[in-house]
């Protein structure tokens, strides 16, 4: 596991903003009006609404088939953060409104992961625990979104692998599938650069000191056996290991 004294976040962070002085680190947001830029941040706060009233009808049955995933050699872990916040949801409907050019509403319906769950797994159990929960989600009546299988293992600033699904509920959602260890990178020792790296209007000077610094944390991550390469095929409704 890592040493503490690795999760130095808070000084690198102050480093950064001694070293820019808090100069062009943001991009010009597109030429938005005031009542357009007000306008915007109204209706994506409606539609963040809706998305969180319908998470939290459908959160207990969700959660419910989500646990019944737990094994000896899993565990499902921060169940209290399961609903994204509306802060949250609103600040992405926002953001994602402006960089693709579509409306709050249209942008809503892209966001999959309202409800999140994230379990951890033995490295030694890692693939055939990921293939069996899969396989047990969709025998149920959960669908895998197409292009949201997204196996990370192998890159850089990241390593698991993240699922966005459409649960028999018609409520879309997402899991994690992480190691103790890939888990304690992405959750204590990254995601406070993340919060910043995820921001589209940062320049790209700082943008590339943060991204320098998260691969360097993952580059510590052990990678389960098998775990590169897994993927799966939406034509086939199959998970399953690349071998070339």
């Amino acid at each position: 596991m890592y040493n503490k004294k690795e999760n130095s976040n808070s000084n690198v962070l102050y480093a950064l903003k001694k070293y820019f002085k808090y100069r062009n680190l943001l991009l010009q947001k597109k030429n938005l009006s005031n009542k357009e830029e007000r306008d915007l941040q109204i209706l994506s706060k409606i539609f963040a609404n809706i998305l969180k009233k319908d998470a939290n009808v459908k959160e207990p049955l969700i959660t419910k088939d989500i646990k019944t995933l737990e094994t000896d050699y899993s565990f499902l872990i921060n169940l209290k953060s399961k609903i994204k916040n509306q802060n949250s949801l609103t600040r992405k409907i926002y953001n994602d409104s402006i960089i693709n050019s579509v409306s709050p509403e249209i942008a809503s319906t892209s966001i999959y992961d309202t409800l999140r769950y994230t379990l951890i797994i033995s490295e030694n159990k890692y693939v055939e625990y990921v293939q069996n929960s899969l396989d047990k989600l969709l025998n149920n009546g959960y669908e895998i979104i197409p292009g949201k299988f997204k196996n990370k293992w192998g890159k850089e600033t990241y390593q698991g692998i993240n699922v966005g699904l459409v649960s028999p509920y018609n409520t879309k959602l997402e899991i994690q599938f992480h190691t103790e260890k890939s888990y304690y990178a992405k959750e204590n020792l990254n995601h406070f650069f993340y919060k910043i790296y995820r921001n589209p209007f940062i320049c790209s000077e700082l943008k590339n000191v943060i991204k320098k610094i998260m691969i360097q944390t993952q580059s510590k991550v052990s990678v389960p056996e098998n775990a590169i390469g897994y993927e799966y095929d939406n034509t086939k409704n199959k998970i399953y290991i690349n071998k070339k």
